[in-house]
């Protein structure tokens, strides 16, 4: 009741009709007037007797009054309120009406009503709370002029039908959603044969290319009369039709197609399309499959087999491969003539017998080996598979596959013969041999190994090789795992303590191989101790040798320089009235001197007794003071010759380790030309390019010092040349060389960060290219004349332990001279006791390392214990003793190589009482 007027007034419809009577009555005579009313009267009764008893709400308006005239008693029952308040209050419609629908509704009446009609949907809440939906409808009631002077309407309660549309939409909604989620195609055809409807198109085609057209053109040509055939019959005979047919794409459909009819008339037709593209493509590959496991089957080595679980294992199907393997055809055993039964081997037959039952007890398939006699009598050894196929319960038949494995078994037989022959060779062999899983753990272990370790066969199986062979070498570990998971070769040499505390050099060569049906590591170790004791021996004995051979230049050159230091040491006392003459002799002294202490460094460069330290050293200049040695070395039969370019940058290395390359290439090459022939050593910049730095490998591009030794000897075959750098690989005949040399020289070329390469072909001898990396400093200065002007000078005690007393002497002479003060001793117990009778403190103790009764470490130990400020300054002819001295006392300790200049003694002393050691 939208928009009602307010204000209502129970009479005015009976005066305006009245009124309307009076003008009647001015107008026609009284009966027809009395007639009127008499009508009227009875026409409200009956409308008010219609209004009283009717479902609806009847409610009429004075529009123009705005207010209610009528409202029928339906209005209570309905809307839950006294009708009276509609005829007072002019809002209590609005109270009814549900918050979100009265100015909606207030709106569309007052727009709509004068103008022909007013009709609205809305909710009304009831007293109770409960909400009820109502179908409003109201229509003008217009005076002789047109204008509206009243509004009639009805109100009735559509709350079920609104409940009842939507619960009908949530149906078409639920099945517009099954249509549309339906893995099927549901389609509707016309009369026509076209598409009308369609839930979802199929692949390969789009709504716009289907709806509308006819259904025949997407069917392939071969199917598409059998379906227009099947739609015709569904319209003309409305029966439904089943059919499989193919579209134009080729996949495959199963369609079903229904009548539709409306009235008893078929006005359609509806099809379920179901694709069957895979079902089909399934039989077409099972039936294939079929055949082909048929064919397999017949062409198969060994027999497939079908059969009953009965006493004789009757057939029901059997391959024609049976006649191969037992001399009997297959349809000796289909028609039960003969079965397998029969030809077991008596020893065998009682355990296939339990195995298979025992099999089928326990739903598992059952696996046999077992022996038959073939029909000609033979023996053969049949290995089967089968199992039992069952039905729910009920065991159906057997089913399995058996081939000869005759051949198989005497393999094995002579495989477990070369086992035990294995076994007795593993177990026999002088090397140890360890066996374990890729992942370093170990199965097996043979008598030798454990004779090698001292450990017992368990005590190996337990533990792994990080726990004894490579305990302190974890990267070693890690590099030997790797090698042979990629299936790679792997060697190593070990040095381990066994378990009896004595130490073995071991070499391991371990490679993957099959065992026990897996790949396992195997691993071979060889006792190398006694085989290193002799190379060490030999080495020697060869060195001894070597020297042997130039022993006797430097000999001449030694008493050489012995003379010219006797004629000028003459001389000078002959002059001495003249002291530039004294001078100019001494000088040559000093310089023969210098060239004696020469020849000693590189006595023990060749003897690797010196200490080893890199500096900038000038290459040209350490390959001439090699050239002396170098010609004892090569013996007058080889002519040498040295080339060193003039713009070579220094380098930075060791000069006594590079001197040993040279010479150890120098020997090489020496061996290499038994006849007599040139060696050549070269000094040269080199630049390294790109495409070179990868041929030779190891080698980053960029500019390096090449020191190249070439020989016009034998040369080395292509097979030798890849293995001249291992150690211990040698050409020379036994006795004559241990294949330490080149080994070597690779080594200390490698600690240089740089390259050893060879260049050689047989016949037409060989050059080897050291590449070595420039130094980044000037070459280190050579030493200062001997002005005693520019010594640096002190004030400090100095205590001096030295043996040699002539150089005993010469050492406190100087030193007094430079100004310090100085306590002499022969030894060590001797210097102790001038300590203690100087009873002061000592700055510097000069001590030599090796001496009588008491040595230079001790002697410093005891002293510290005295003066916790002292400095150390060893002297020793072999530096090797002195390093580990000077190491122990860190930077309060240094070290001078006999023979040493007394500028460069000068310098020490100063450089360590000054603390810049």
């Amino acid at each position: 009741m939208g928009g009602l007027p307010q204000q209502p007034d129970p009479q005015a419809g009976a005066s305006t009709a009245s009124g309307s009577a009076e003008a009647g009555r001015s107008r026609e005579p009284a009966e027809r007037l009395r007639e009127l009313e008499e009508r009227l009267r009875a026409s409200e009764e009956r409308f008010l007797q219609f209004a009283e008893h009717i479902d609806q709400v009847f409610w009429l308006v004075d529009w123009s009054a705005n207010r209610m005239l009528y409202v029928s008693p339906a209005y209570a029952r309905l809307y839950d309120r006294s009708p009276e308040e509609l005829y007072t209050d002019r809002d209590a419609w609005k109270r009814a009406v549900h918050p979100d629908d009265v100015e909606r509704i207030e709106r569309t009446y007052l727009q709509e009503v004068t103008k022909g009609g007013w009709e609205e949907e809305y909710r009304i809440v009831r007293r109770d709370g409960s909400i009820r939906w109502i179908r409003d409808r109201a229509f003008p009631i217009r005076d002789a002029r047109g204008g509206v002077y009243r509004v009639a309407g009805i109100a009735e309660d559509i709350t079920a039908r609104r409940a009842a549309e939507s619960e009908l939409r949530a149906s078409e909604e639920k099945n517009r959603r099954l249509l549309e989620n339906d893995p099927d195609h549901v389609l509707i055809y016309d009369r026509q044969g076209r598409i009308a409807y369609i839930n979802h198109t199929a692949e390969g085609f789009t709504p716009a290319q289907v709806l509308g057209k006819r259904a025949a053109d997407f069917i392939h040509d071969e199917d598409r009369g059998a379906f227009c055939q099947a739609l015709e019959e569904v319209y003309t005979k409305g029966q439904k039709a089943d059919l499989d047919m193919r579209d134009v794409n080729g996949r495959c459909y199963a369609v079903r197609l229904v009548p539709l009819q409306n009235r008893g008339q078929i006005e359609a037709a509806m099809g379920v399309v179901s694709d069957i593209t895979a079902r089909k493509q399934a039989d077409r590959a099972l039936r294939e499959s079929e055949a082909k496991f048929r064919r397999l089957a017949e062409n198969i080595p060994g027999v497939v087999y079908l059969c009953r679980n009965d006493a004789r294992y009757s057939m029901l199907y059997l391959n024609e491969a049976v006649e191969q393997i037992t001399g009997y055809p297959a349809r000796e055993f289909l028609a039960d003539r003969v079965s397998f039964v029969e030809l077991y081997h008596p020893a065998d037959a009682p355990g296939i017998a339990t195995e298979v039952d025992a099999a089928l007890a326990e739903r598992r398939p059952f696996n046999l080996r077992y022996r038959i006699r073939r029909r000609d009598g033979k023996t053969r050894w049949i290995h089967e598979i089968g199992v039992g196929v069952f039905e729910g319960q009920e065991l159906k038949y057997l089913e399995g596959y058996l081939h000869d494995v005759s051949e198989r078994a005497a393999a094995e037989e002579a495989l477990r013969h070369g086992e035990a022959q294995y076994r007795g060779i593993f177990e026999a062999v002088a090397d140890g041999i360890l066996i374990l899983s890729l992942d370093g753990r170990p199965v097996e272990a043979n008598p030798a190994a454990c004779a090698l370790t001292g450990r017992t066969r368990e005590d190996l199986l337990a533990r792994r090789l990080t726990e004894w062979l490579y305990e302190h070498a974890g990267e070693r570990y890690a590099e030997f795992l790797d090698a042979l998971r990629a299936r790679q070769a792997f060697h190593d040499e070990r040095n381990v303590r066994v378990k009896d505390g004595a130490r073995r050099d071991l070499d391991l060569r371990a490679c993957v191989f099959p065992y026990a049906g897996a790949d396992h590591i195997l691993v071979l170790l060889r006792d190398l101790s006694e085989q290193k004791r002799l190379e060490r021996q030999l080495q020697q004995a060869q060195k001894l040798e070597t020297v042997g051979r130039f022993a006797g230049g430097i000999a001449h050159d030694f008493n050489n320089l012995l003379g010219a230091v006797m004629g000028y040491a003459q001389m000078g006392l002959l002059r001495e009235d003249d002291p530039r003459e004294v001078a100019r002799c001494l000088k040559f002294v000093i310089e023969a001197a210098e060239h004696g202490a020469s020849l000693t460094g590189q006595l023990l460069a060749f003897a690797r007794k010196q200490v080893l330290q890199p500096r900038s050293v000038c290459l040209n200049e350490l390959i001439q003071r090699s050239v002396a040695i170098l010609n004892r070395l090569i013996g007058e039969e080889i002519e040498l010759e040295v080339l060193a370019d003039a713009g070579l940058r220094p380098v930075f290395v060791d000069a006594g380790q590079i001197e040993q390359v040279v010479f150890n290439l120098a020997v090489n090459a020496r061996d290499a030309m038994p006849h007599g022939g040139k060696l050549t050593v070269r000094a040269q910049p080199i630049h390294v390019g790109e495409a070179e730095a990868k041929a030779l490998g190891e080698l980053a591009p960029g500019d390096y010092a090449l020191l190249e030794i070439a020989d016009t000897g034998v040369g080395i075959p292509a097979d030798v040349l890849p293995h001249i750098f291992e150690p211990f690989f040698t050409t020379k005949e036994h006795g004559k060389g241990t294949g330490l040399g080149l080994a070597t020289c690779y080594g200390i070329v490698k600690q240089h960060k740089g390259h050893l390469a060879v260049e050689s072909r047989e016949g037409a001898g060989a050059a080897f290219r050291v590449f070595l990396p420039y130094a980044q400093a000037e070459p280190d200065p050579v030493a200062r004349s001997a002005d005693a002007a520019l010594f640096p000078k002190g004030h400090e005690t100095v205590l001096l332990a030295e043996d040699e007393a002539s150089l005993r002497v010469l050492v406190a002479e100087l030193l007094a001279q430079l100004g310090y003060t100085v306590l002499q001793a022969s030894n060590g117990s001797k210097a102790l006791e001038a300590a203690r009778a100087h009873g002061g403190p000592i700055d510097l103790l000069i001590t030599d390392v090796v001496m009588p009764e008491m040595g230079g470490r001790e002697l410093a130990e005891r002293l510290r214990g005295q003066f916790p400020n002292l400095k150390i300054l060893y002297t020793s002819g072999y530096s090797n003793q002195a390093m580990a001295e000077v190491k122990v006392f860190g930077k309060a300790a240094s070290y001078l190589a006999k023979p040493f200049m007394p500028s460069v003694l000068a310098d020490e002393i100063r450089r360590l009482l000054d603390g810049k050691a």
